[in-house]
């Protein structure tokens, strides 16, 4: 059986705002194909620090700063292709002024420079020149502020800045929410209705009739405790939108959210063991995007591998 606990916690609404006023897009001609960075050049002019990136074509980008779990600068590049860049083949190097530690990540949905900032600093120009003995030229300055600017200008919550998901959650005093003096747990039962799940192959029942007897059972082992109000999305074989079960968890302002689904396996009872479930490849492009929107929790690192940062994603 596979288990999966979401946290429905009123805490990350606020991620909803993380990008709000922080991208901001210099507009140029988008080549007819994909470009390669070229160079990386960074200049410390005392009040501001330059950033110039070389492509070989001209692209749009973006660039904005994320304040917390560590401050940095990102520029999102769209329309490249590759790192070709000699000086820092491995796309890894040191910063300069405001800029420190920088690194080329693949990983997302579109390729970006990760700078982390030595302190707080806001974007104050980008703009895109024409090749002038080189490349086509991303020119962002960036200058430092004070923290409270830097909030406000940058993608996190000034009230979670520089702090982990972990000491939030700490914050709110846990997961029981003021309303409930015991934790709340929504109960989703996979599948339902017109949807019946994998089918029993050996004889059994179908995915839907057991997700909801081990919902059931589960429902009543955390009554019987007394540690727990227990509300679940469905409790007869009725179908409902995904949209449908996470409303309800909001509904009742839940502090964990269990979904409940079962594996079919062609060897029988002989499945031992449990499984994981990875980003498919076909949602990718969607996930990312939403998770873009709604708030950048996690920056890819280059050096995890791609599978591990779906995973995380």
């Amino acid at each position: 059986m596979t288990v999966v606990a979401i946290s429905t916690k009123g805490i990350f609404n606020g991620a909803a705002r993380l990008l709000a006023g922080a991208l901001a897009a210099s507009a140029a001609s988008v080549a007819a194909f994909a470009a390669d960075v070229t160079d990386v050049r960074i200049g410390d002019h005392g009040e501001f620090t330059r950033l110039v990136v070389e492509t070989s074509t001209a692209i749009e980008f973006e660039a904005f700063t994320l304040a917390g779990p560590a401050d940095r600068l990102v520029v999102s590049l769209p329309g490249v292709a590759g790192w070709n860049v000699i000086t820092v083949p491995e796309g890894r190097g040191e910063g300069l002024g405001l800029l420190g530690a920088f690194r080329f990540d693949r990983t997302g949905r579109e390729p970006r420079l990760i700078f982390d900032l030595e302190r707080p600093g806001i974007v104050v120009d980008r703009q895109l020149l024409a090749p002038n003995g080189g490349g086509h030229r991303l020119v962002i300055d960036i200058a430092g502020a004070d923290r409270g600017a830097f909030h406000a200008a940058s993608g996190f919550p000034s009230d979670g800045a520089n702090r982990s998901i972990t000491q939030l959650l700490a914050a709110e005093g846990g997961f029981a929410p003021p309303s409930c003096a015991r934790i709340r747990v929504v109960i989703d039962p996979g599948h339902g209705g017109r949807d019946p799940g994998a089918p029993g192959r050996f004889g059994g029942r179908s995915e839907a009739a057991v997700n909801l007897a081990a919902a059931l059972a589960l429902r009543d082992i955390l009554n019987a405790s007394g540690r727990y109000d227990v509300v679940m999305t469905r409790e007869t074989n009725v179908f409902l939108e995904l949209e449908e079960r996470v409303q309800i968890a909001q509904a009742v302002e839940a502090d964990l959210f269990i979904s409940l689904h079962s594996d079919a396996s062609p060897s029988g009872s002989r499945a031992r063991g449990a499984s994981v479930h990875t980003l498919a490849e076909y949602a990718e492009d969607r996930v990312r995007t939403r998770a873009r929107r709604d708030g950048d929790w996690l920056i890819g690192d280059a050096q995890r591998p791609e599978y591990v940062n779906n995973l995380l994603l």
